[in-house]
């Protein structure tokens, strides 16, 4: 639900608080829900953690146990 709330805001990107940043927000928030886009959402924070923390390192993805 606040994947899909956030791409609607980002869809008027051209007013002030909402903006074009929500789009690409909103859909991670929606592959979260489909198990073989979680990893590459973890994937991609992995990335993003290292760029921002050279040398420390990201916790591993807990599997679910369903």
């Amino acid at each position: 639900m606040v994947g899909l709330l956030f791409m609607i805001g980002g869809v008027l990107g051209f007013l002030p608080i909402l903006g074009f940043w929500m789009l690409p927000l909103g859909a991670a928030f929606i592959a979260l829900d489909i198990p073989p886009m979680r990893a590459r959402i973890h994937r991609w924070m992995e990335k993003l953690h290292a760029r921002a923390y050279p040398g420390e390192h990201y916790p591993p993805l807990k599997q679910d146990e369903s």
